[in-house]
């Protein structure tokens, strides 16, 4: 008698929590923070076009609906925040890790300082940026003067380290 009593006790707990987990699937926008989503992702609240730089107000947290969020699915939002997209990217869509890249540091078709040191020597003229590159990266550069291509490291500054 007092086994059954325990096995109805039971029943009534089942009963009540998946009454009430069925409450909170069925309001779970209301029920449920942005925090406290276990699939959230960040996705844009208008379109962006190819080149537009991310900002922290163009995105929303939005529940992912599959089981897991694929590794190539950006998750957290300082991922995405300040680097330039490839692509125009839709309002409301996940956003892949591929369609953003780091701002260049020097782009391609502009001119910035070649600067040339030896030793106590610097020279240091114009050139002609052939490649979008990040700080560090190696881009070849078109020197005006003497029509050469050269090849450095892109400083902090902009310019262009050629040895």
């Amino acid at each position: 008698m007092q086994a059954l009593s325990i096995v109805k006790g039971s029943m009534m707990a089942a009963s009540i929590t998946m009454l009430l987990l069925a409450a909170k699937m069925a309001n779970a926008e209301n029920l449920m923070p942005i925090e406290e989503m276990e699939n959230a992702i960040p996705v844009l609240k208008q379109s962006i076009d190819r080149g537009d730089v991310v900002t922290h107000n163009m995105l929303e947290m939005k529940e992912y609906r599959g089981q897991t969020v694929p590794r190539f699915i950006i998750q957290n939002p300082g991922n995405v925040i300040g680097k330039e997209s490839l692509r125009n990217v839709r309002a409301g869509m996940p956003l892949y890790t591929v369609q953003f890249r780091e701002v260049p540091a020097v782009r391609k078709g502009t001119m910035a300082p070649v600067i040339f040191k030896k030793g106590r020597v610097q020279l240091s003229t114009d050139g002609l940026i052939m490649a979008d590159a990040e700080v560090g990266d190696f881009v070849k550069v078109l020197n005006q003067d003497s029509k050469q291509m050269l090849q450095g490291v892109v400083q902090k500054n902009g310019a262009v380290l050629v040895n």
